[in-house]
């Protein structure tokens, strides 16, 4: 009985171990800064004509994942600004477009919950990164042309709510690309076995114990 608590312990510790190690990813910090000039009468609303907009996020992107490929594992950071006061769009999700036609560059995309002020609303922002290779026929690492890459432009989509919505670019201020940090949480099955773990090995202690 003793030896079977103990295999069943050590089990769940393993596969606790397991389960809370993380998706190899490669952390890509992005911080830039941009204006609008655009002199646009629906985004104005939201991003007065003139105002610097802040842009500091980490996207995590798989290793191994070709320049092909646009699934990221996951975003953090914000997009700040002020209107009357600090407005914010909060990025949930990244992703990457283009076709053939940009053989040099790639453009990542940044969704989230709309930002809503007054009539206009902020869905979301993009912006290119230049690389050195031709993404659909290179071999290399998305990560590692996106480190070495240099920001060309910024945009976003906006709305006048209740209208089909546009784009608008922003004019680039300024912009780097370094190594960023990961943040890995354990998954709430990895906790649950944890505890499932060193429950099996007090209860071998307990039993060896009280049966010596």
């Amino acid at each position: 009985m003793t030896r079977v608590l103990s295999n069943v312990a050590a089990g769940l510790l393993i596969l606790t171990v397991l389960t809370a190690m993380p998706a190899q990813a490669v952390p890509i910090q992005f911080e830039i800064v941009a204006q609008n000039n655009t002199g646009d009468v629906v985004l104005n609303n939201a991003i007065p004509d003139g105002e610097v907009v802040n842009f500091s996020f980490v996207i995590d992107v798989p290793a191994g994942n070709p320049a092909s490929v646009g699934t990221f594992d996951a975003v953090n950071g914000s997009v700040t600004w002020n209107n009357g006061g600090s407005q914010s769009f909060v990025p949930t999700a990244a992703g990457k477009g283009g076709g053939s036609a940009f053989p040099n560059y790639v453009e990542l995309f940044l969704n989230g919950s709309p930002t809503v002020i007054g009539t206009t609303a902020i869905n979301g922002f993009f912006f290119k990164v230049e690389i050195a290779e031709n993404p659909f026929s290179t071999t290399e690492e998305l990560s590692d042309l996106l480190l070495a890459g240099t920001v060309l432009d910024m945009g976003l989509n906006r709305e006048l709510i209740g209208v089909e919505g546009g784009t608008n670019e922003l004019d680039l201020i300024s912009a780097s690309i370094s190594p960023g940090v990961l943040s890995d949480v354990p998954e709430p099955t990895a906790i649950v076995l944890l505890a499932f773990g060193l429950a099996g090995i007090g209860a071998t202690k307990r039993y060896r114990e009280t049966y010596r």
